[in-house]
């Protein structure tokens, strides 16, 4: 395919989303999937920064160590989901070269947006029961009780404890699943851009 054909779909804004979902509003614009995907992680950066604004909020509210601990570690979650999140951002915002390799860059960019999905998802891995542990904390302390009692107990250790067992899977394939509705459109259009760059140039 022509490289100028290709630089003329990436410039206007044309491909559609045939079945946009509402948990995925920024899909339904039309726009290329590089401006599609940058809107993605912008989006997600967005929501990992005001979650960890309300998590540093709640650490000065709740006076309980225990409680606080939780939430420090959920503090640390959210500030990776941000870093990670808006420096791919950047990366994608950098744009593609005029008078480069354009193949080269597409290829470039679907290579480490998926890299990064990829490592984001066994992340979560760490961080789900580390959220939500510190979620059930705060929740039991919001009542008035003193968390740290209450762990003593063995029926309310075992339950916690249980419940950052199941969250784990469920946590790693909402995971999947949201990455999925985000930005698999996106990465398939960028995929078929790449597809056809790889096609004869025409004469």
């Amino acid at each position: 395919m022509n490289l100028h054909e290709v630089w003329r779909k990436l410039e206007v804004e044309k491909l559609e989303v045939d079945h946009p979902s509402p948990l995925n509003p920024w899909a339904a614009k039309s726009k290329h999937p590089i401006a599609k995907l940058k809107s993605a992680y912008k989006m997600t950066a967005l929501f990992s920064l005001v979650f960890l604004i309300l998590c540093v909020v709640l650490f000065f509210l709740i006076d309980q160590w225990v409680v606080q601990v939780g939430l420090l570690a959920t503090n640390v979650s959210f500030l990776f989901g941000f870093v990670t999140n808006f420096s791919m951002f950047r990366k994608i915002d950098r744009g593609l070269p005029m008078d480069g390799n354009v193949r080269m860059a597409l290829q470039n960019t679907y290579d480490y947006i998926r890299s990064n999905i990829r490592f984001q998802e066994r992340t979560a891995l760490f961080f789900y029961p580390l959220s939500g542990s510190a979620g059930f904390m705060v929740g039991t302390a919001i009542t008035g009780a003193d968390v740290w009692a209450l762990l003593q107990l063995p029926a309310v250790y075992w339950s916690l404890l249980a419940f950052a067992v199941i969250i784990t899977p469920v946590g790693w394939l909402s995971t999947r699943w949201m990455y999925k509705v985000s930005y698999g459109v996106c990465l398939a259009q960028l995929r078929d851009l790449i597809a056809e760059l790889d096609q004869p140039v025409e004469e």
